[in-house]
């Protein structure tokens, strides 16, 4: 996929999780079926923060050229993830759980979607221009050159539209 198109498809994600959150009051955005299920509110605390911190960071420092290295290749889960373009169907736990999402208010997501998107349409043109030869590290896939982290993040996000449907779902059963 080209960069232009892969930008416009993690925009146009990023634009409907912001408009959904409309849709919520502050009692759904926090609730919680079960203590090991994510609220709708921890899900976009998730998503908001693995963009800003994980794959723009990345990003950024692909197209800077630091904490990374020259070359290196996506180990047979990453080629596998990108040649379908989509993280398997399946629920996904972080080894050892790690510490649970605070959600916030949906003001706050909002302001960080809008802050997301900017900074998107600001490093396309740099994503487009960048040769891809320097990379940095995936925790799962191994090494990603600027424009595989734009492609990684646009599956990211696409992977929890699943788990969005099912938390809404919950909230029609209360």
């Amino acid at each position: 996929m080209e960069t232009k198109a892969i930008n416009e498809a993690l925009i146009s994600l990023l634009i409907s999780y912001k408009e959904a959150l409309s849709s919520y009051s502050d009692e759904q955005i926090n609730h919680k079926q079960a203590d090991d299920i994510w609220s709708i509110g921890q899900m976009y605390e998730h998503l908001t923060k693995s963009g800003n911190y994980f794959f723009m960071k990345n990003i950024k420092y692909c197209l800077e050229k630091r904490n990374g290295d020259m070359g290196g290749e996506m180990n047979d889960n990453g080629k596998k993830v990108f040649s379908y373009n989509s993280f398997p169907p399946i629920k996904v736990k972080v080894p050892g759980g790690g510490p649970q999402p605070v959600a916030q208010d949906k003001e706050s997501y909002a302001a960080a979607i809008d802050l997301l998107i900017a900074q998107l349409n600001i490093q396309e043109e740099k994503i487009q221009n960048d040769p891809g030869d320097y990379k940095t590290q995936h925790p799962v896939f191994s090494w990603h050159n600027a424009k595989e982290w734009l492609q990684s993040f646009e599956m990211h996000h696409r992977h929890h539209l699943r788990q969005k449907t099912e938390l809404e779902g919950y909230l029609t059963e209360k």
